[in-house]
This record gives structure tokens, sequence and C-alpha cells, in this order.
């Protein structure tokens, strides 16, 4: 049942529940085939504040380029940690 529920896609939903509506920040290596559109159309649903940003890499992209996720979290930091 888990495996079947690891993507976003197979979540139960419901809007009363499921939702987390503070800014949210989603990271996506370019390389990766684990985030395909249908997720990133899900995502929506739970985290409708939400932001997806590329950085060039695989599904491991946090590790792989550490400088470029630090700096897309700093900006995504910088720009949010006041309005809260």
């Amino acid at each position: 049942d888990s495996l079947i529920k690891g993507n976003i896609s197979n979540w139960e939903y419901n809007s009363w529940v499921h939702r987390c509506n503070i800014p949210a920040l989603f990271i996506k290596g370019t390389k990766s085939e684990y985030m395909s559109d249908e997720y990133v159309a899900e995502i929506g649903k739970f985290f409708p504040n939400f932001e997806l940003r590329d950085v060039e890499g695989s599904h491991w992209v946090n590790t792989e380029k550490p400088k470029e996720c630090a700096e897309v979290l700093t900006e995504f930091i910088e720009r949010h940690e006041d309005k809260n």
C-alpha cells in the first residue's frame, strides 16, 4: 500500500484536512524522472501556495548541486520571511 501511495498523485485528498496554505518550495532536478507533470498538478491541491524551481541535476539534486539549491532556498526564504 505504501508503495502505491508513494507519490502525491495517489494520496487521499480532502481540502479540509490535507491542505497547507503557507508558502511551500519544491525543488526539482531537471533530469529527474520522479516528478512528472501529473505530480506537479497534484501538488497544487495540497500546497496551493507552492513554487516549483528547477535546478539542473537528477533526483538527488540537493546532493549534486548543494550551492545552487541553497541559493534557491535562501531566495525563497528571504522573499517570505517577513510575510508570515
